[in-house]
C-alpha cells in the first residue's frame, strides 16, 4: 500500500512539475510579447492581432506595422505553439498584411501580393527545452519574376539560431544572392554573389552586442551598356567583422572591413583598388552610460530634440573619457600603396560640460591625437584622387619624402604639429 501511495505521489509530482513548466512557458511567451510591444515607436507599431488556444496549444499572430517614406507595410507573424512538460515547439510564418507602397505601379503591387501576401515570405520552426535553451531555423521564399524586358531572380535566405536563458545567441545564415537583368533600352545586369553571416554573443539591454559578428560575401558585379554609356563595377571577396566586450565596466569594440578588390570602369576612366583593409576601434565607454545614450538617441528620433537626460549622459561620457583609433588601414590604387593610422584620446576629466560649450576649450591641453598617412607618389596621378591630392599638397598637409608622400599630425600637451611644423590652435 505504501508503495502504491509513493508511486502515486511521484506521479502527481511529475504531473505538477510538468504543468508548472508549461505555465512557466506561457509566462515566458507573454513576457517576450510585452518586450516586443514596448519597442513600438512613431515608425513601428507592434501589437497582438490574435491569441487563442488551450493549455497545450496556442496560436499567436503578431502585427508589425512599419511606416516609412509615405509607405505603410503590415507584417503578420503567425506562431503555432505546442507545449509539453519537456519543452515546446513553435511553427513560424511571416507574410505581408495590409500595405500601401507609395509610388509602386500596379504590376509592382501584384508582385508584392504574389510573393508576400498570398504566401509566407518566411517560414521556420523553434524548439524550446524546459531549461530555456532554444534552436530555430528560418527560410525565406525565392523570387523568380519576368516583366517585359526585366528578369529578377532572388535566391532564398536561410538562418539557424540557437540560444539559452542567459541571453547567449549563436546564429549562422546564408543568402545565395540575386541576379537582376534588364534587356531594355539601357541593358544592365546586377549580380550579387552568395553572402554568409554569423554572430556569437549576447545583447545588453537590447542595444549593445557583446561578442563577434561577421558578414562575408563573394563579390558583386554591375554592368550597364548602351549607345551612350558604359559602366562596369566589380567587387571581389569581402568581409566585415565586429567585436564587442566589457572590461572593468568599460565597453571595447571594433569594426574591420576587408575586400580583395573594387574595380570601376566608365567611358573615359577606370579605377582599380586592391587589398583593401580598414579598421576602427573604440574603448573606455562606461557600460550603463553607453546603454542610456543609445536609448535616448532612439527616443530623440521620435521627438526630434535631444532630451535633458541625453545631454546629461553625454556629459558623463565626455567626463569619463574614451579612445578612438584607426589601428591599420591600407589599399592599393593602380599599383600604388596607401596606408593610414590614427588615434584620438580624451582622458578622464571634470571639465567637460555640454551645457557650457566654452568648457570644451579647457580640454585642449588634455587631448592626445595622431594621424599618419603614407602613399606612393604614383597615386598622385590617379584621376579620381588628383584634385584631393593637389589640395593637400598645396596646403602643406602632404610632403614629399623620397618616392612617397607623407602626412604626420600629432596633438600632445596642447601643442599640435603637422609634418613637424607647429600649428596654431584656437584659444
Amino acid at each position: 500500500m505504501k508503495k502504491v501511495i509513493l508511486v502515486s505521489a511521484i506521479g502527481i509530482g511529475v504531473i505538477a512539475a510538468g504543468a508548472g513548466s508549461m505555465l512557466a512557458m506561457n509566462s515566458q511567451i507573454d513576457n517576450a510579447i510585452e518586450r516586443l510591444k514596448s519597442a513600438s515607436n512613431d515608425r513601428l507599431t507592434v501589437s497582438v492581432k490574435e491569441d487563442s488556444g488551450s493549455f497545450t496549444d496556442r496560436h499567436i499572430q503578431l502585427s508589425f506595422v512599419v511606416e516609412e517614406n509615405y509607405s505603410t507595410f503590415e507584417f503578420l507573424v503567425d506562431n503555432d505553439i505546442t507545449k509539453r512538460p519537456w519543452g515546446a515547439t513553435i511553427e513560424h510564418s511571416v507574410r505581408l498584411g495590409d500595405f500601401d507602397a507609395y509610388g509602386a505601379t500596379d504590376r509592382e503591387q501584384e508582385i508584392f501580393k504574389k510573393y508576400f501576401v498570398d504566401q509566407s515570405a518566411i517560414t521556420g520552426s523553434t524548439s524550446i527545452s524546459v531549461t530555456g535553451s532554444y534552436q530555430s531555423n528560418f527560410t525565406s521564399v525565392s523570387v523568380q519574376e519576368n516583366q517585359d524586358s526585366l528578369a529578377v531572380s532572388i535566391e532564398p535566405l536561410s538562418v539557424e539560431i540557437s540560444g539559452d536563458r542567459s541571453g547567449h545567441v549563436l546564429a549562422n545564415g546564408l543568402w545565395n544572392g540575386l541576379v537582376v537583368k534588364d534587356e531594355g533600352d539601357q541593358p544592365a545586369t546586377l549580380t550579387v554573389e552568395p553572402v554568409s553571416f554569423s554572430l556569437d554573443g549576447e545583447y545588453i539591454a537590447g542595444t549593445i552586442f557583446l561578442g563577434d559578428q561577421s558578414i562575408e560575401g563573394q563579390g558583386l558585379n554591375f554592368e550597364l551598356a548602351d549607345d551612350w554609356n558604359s559602366v562596369s563595377i566589380k567587387s571581389g571577396n569581402y568581409s566585415l567583422t565586429s567585436t564587442g566586450s566589457i572590461t572593468d565596466n568599460r565597453y571595447n569594440g571594433g569594426a574591420y572591413l576587408k575586400a580583395d578588390s573594387i574595380f570601376f570602369m566608365g567611358d573615359a576612366e577606370q579605377l582599380d583598388i586592391q587589398d583593401i583593409a580598414f579598421s576602427f576601434e573604440i574603448s573606455g565607454f562606461e557600460e550603463q552610460n553607453l546603454v542610456n545614450i543609445l536609448e535616448q538617441v532612439n527616443d530623440m528620433e521620435a521627438s526630434g530634440l535631444p532630451s535633458a537626460v541625453l545631454m546629461n549622459e553625454l556629459n558623463t561620457m565626455l567626463q569619463n573619457g574614451f579612445t578612438i583609433s584607426i589601428p591599420e588601414s591600407h589599399a592599393t590604387f593602380d599599383d600604388g600603396d596607401l596606408s593610414l593610422a590614427g588615434s584620438f584620446i580624451l582622458p578622464e576629466n571634470t571639465i567637460a560640460d555640454t551645457n557650457n560649450p566654452l568648457s570644451m576649450m579647457g580640454l585642449l591641453p588634455m587631448l592626445e591625437a595622431s594621424m599618419d598617412l603614407t602613399m606612393d607618389s604614383s597615386i598622385a596621378y590617379v584621376p579620381q584622387l588628383n584634385e584631393v591630392f593637389t589640395t593637400l599638397q598645396q596646403s602643406g598637409s602632404l610632403v614629399e619624402v623620397g618616392d612617397k608622400y607623407e602626412s604626420h599630425f600629432s596633438l600632445l600637451n596642447g601643442k599640435a604639429l603637422l609634418n613637424g611644423e607647429q600649428m596654431q590652435l584656437p584659444m
